[in-house]
């Protein structure tokens, strides 16, 4: 019994200095371009920050892959800002969005092994089996990130 209790505390401290105690930073800002927008918009709405939090997972049903949507779709860049270390507030997090057609809910996606921001993506939050993949959009993310779209 006391050889499990010295690897269980043993893992738990490498787990505590793996990830850095400001790695769940809130999210201080959006920048979303693409998609036919003239400019890029930057959004510091509260909800929609807080549904994007990468670490809350609330951008999609990340259960949900879906086909890559078609070539002739509007895509949305999305970046997430957010201080790290240390004052300055910076890119941490980038994804895509195609609008749905016709009142089916959109799609996100995750930048694969190989493309730009997969290794900035994955040193902040890992999720196996969905980068490079597309995945349906949770609808109440989607909401508030069509209002902002629209303001």
């Amino acid at each position: 019994m006391t050889q499990v209790l010295r690897v269980s505390i043993a893992a738990a401290a490498a787990l505590a200095l793996a990830v850095p105690i400001d790695a769940k930073a809130p999210l201080e800002r959006i920048t979303i371009s693409g998609g036919g927008l003239a400019e890029p918009i930057t959004v510091a709405d509260q909800e929609i920050l807080g549904l994007s939090n990468p670490w809350h997972g609330r951008i999609a049903n990340w259960s949900a892959d879906v086909a890559p949507p078609p070539d002739d779709r509007p895509v949305y860049e999305i970046r997430l800002h957010a201080r790290l270390r240390g004052p300055e507030v910076k890119p941490i997090y980038q994804l895509r969005y195609v609008r749905g057609d016709r009142g089916a809910p959109g799609s996100v996606y995750l930048p694969g092994r190989g493309e730009a921001w997969y290794r900035q993506n994955v040193s902040i939050i890992y999720r196996e089996g969905h980068d490079g993949h597309w995945h349906v959009a949770n609808p109440a993310w989607e909401a508030a990130f069509l209002r902002a779209l629209g303001r």
